[in-house]
């Protein structure tokens, strides 16, 4: 039970949240609605701005306590140290390193596809089970592709990117 639970943590982490590593990070505005972070992050794939995007994940810090905070009931103490532990050792090589590569491939589709992201009209819809946790969408004016969207989620009063995932869907 406990090494299913330290995997299983691990896994989410590494695919759920970054962290702010943008050293120009208090050159940009926190996204304050999920439809502000959906601009930002358009703005950071548009010009390829890794430390913008960057600037939209979670830190470390804030992600640890965030995990911590949420771990479901009846979890052992030492398990939850354990993966925490894992978790601060590893964050930047392994989960920054997967939202980054997500970006870099993403940027790429839109390059070869030449997708625009330019004056896109976001909306977002608040998930009914976990109020923090928003899907964002944005119509593309494409001849391939109909939508970009990801999910977000709220967290001390500013949204995050929840997973790497940057879906640029087909029609």
């Amino acid at each position: 039970m406990k090494n299913l639970f330290i995997i299983c943590m691990t896994l989410f982490t590494f695919t759920v949240f970054g962290q702010n590593q943008s050293k120009n990070s208090s050159l940009t505005e926190n996204p304050t609605s999920p439809v502000k972070l959906g601009e930002m992050i358009a703005q950071a794939l548009e010009n390829n701005d890794e430390a913008l995007f960057s600037s939209l994940l979670f830190s470390k810090e804030d992600y640890l306590e965030f995990l911590k905070s949420n771990v479901p009931e009846g979890v052992p103490e030492d398990a939850i140290n354990s993966t925490l532990q894992n978790i601060n050792e590893n964050f930047e090589s392994q989960i920054i390193d997967t939202y980054l590569l997500k970006f870099k491939l993403t940027q790429k589709k839109m390059e070869i596809s030449k997708i625009g992201l330019k004056d896109l009209t976001f909306e977002s819809i608040q998930d009914s089970v976990n109020k923090q946790a928003y899907k964002v969408s944005a119509s593309l004016d494409h001849e391939e592709f109909s939508e970009f969207s990801f999910d977000a989620v709220e967290y001390k009063g500013r949204f995050y990117l929840l997973t790497p995932v940057l879906s640029i869907s087909e029609k």
